[in-house]
């Protein structure tokens, strides 16, 4: 039953990825792009369905980085602390406080992917706890490149903070302790 869930749930993830491709490569830019929050919907609720062990502990976990990664973007855009100044582009969706709202599910799938990507380079739970944040830290190298070209977030006079890069490892290192003391 399991390999039968993880493969269905990787194909709907594939397949939803592939049209968004085929339809920018077709000049649909600004229609797939516009979709871009309900492609982290979906992939937070594939992860989540297949989570095997739906605790109270881990849905109240869930909620906390939800929460926490949504606050810290609301305090980030109406501060520049502690990241730096920057907005948020249309393309992610409906907002609170000029923050789309997927970026808490954004978080959470960031945070819930690197710790058990971790577990590629190692078993060992304190250096998986500090290699964690540096996995979303990698990949938040890799977005910071198409951000603004697809009307996520711009940074001001297109300079991205080095304070951008501390703040993201120290925000997600608490996450991801917490969830190693609390959950594991």
């Amino acid at each position: 039953m399991l390999k039968n869930k993880t493969f269905i749930s990787i194909t709907v993830l594939l397949i939803f990825n592939l049209v968004a491709i085929v339809g920018i490569g077709f000049g649909l830019n600004k229609d797939m792009i516009e979709l871009s929050w309900m492609n982290l919907l979906l992939t937070a609720l594939i992860v989540f369905y297949n989570k095997n062990e739906r605790t109270k502990k881990f849905i109240f976990y869930s909620v906390i980085v939800f929460t926490v990664g949504l606050l810290v973007e609301i305090i980030g855009v109406a501060t520049g602390f502690p990241f730096g100044t920057y907005h948020y582009g249309n393309s992610l969706g409906s907002k609170i406080f000029e923050v789309p709202i997927v970026l808490g599910l954004n978080w959470w799938i960031l945070i819930y992917s690197s710790i058990h990507s971790s577990r590629i380079f190692t078993n060992h739970i304190m250096t998986r706890i500090f290699l964690a944040p540096f996995l979303m830290l990698g990949l938040d190298l890799l977005i910071e490149q198409l951000c603004s070209k697809l009307d996520f977030w711009y940074w001001h006079e297109n300079v991205i903070p080095f304070k951008n890069y501390v703040s993201w490892y120290i925000i997600s290192l608490a996450l991801i302790a917490l969830y190693f003391y609390w959950i594991k």
